[in-house]
């Protein structure tokens, strides 16, 4: 692991998580892997693939996700250039590749 930090918010009115919301940051052979972690859950990643300057997003199983996760998720996206969504709508990505060009 190249260094780990808590989500900050930036897209929402709260003003921390509490220290529930972790970002792991991981190198790989082409740039970076933002793995984001909810009350010690794996929940969501965005691989920084080097390729064509995007993002790649991968969530885990959504359907388990607690309102508060989502507000998690929701953010951790937000700060990588998604749009914000609904908890619906993230559930609608879970098994989707889904990339984004960089900002």
């Amino acid at each position: 692991m190249e260094r780990s930090y808590i989500l900050d918010t930036q897209y929402t009115t709260q003003k921390s998580f509490g220290g529930k919301a972790v970002v792991e940051v991981w190198r790989n052979n082409l740039g970076l892997d933002y793995e984001l972690f909810s009350y010690g859950t794996h929940v969501a990643t965005v691989f920084d693939n080097g390729l064509n300057g995007t993002y790649q997003l991968e969530l885990e199983d959504t359907w388990s996700y607690s309102n508060t996760t989502v507000r998690h998720v929701r953010e951790f996206i937000q700060q990588f250039g998604w749009k914000r969504m609904t908890k619906a709508e993230i559930g609608e990505l879970y098994g989707k590749t889904v990339c984004r060009k960089y900002r």
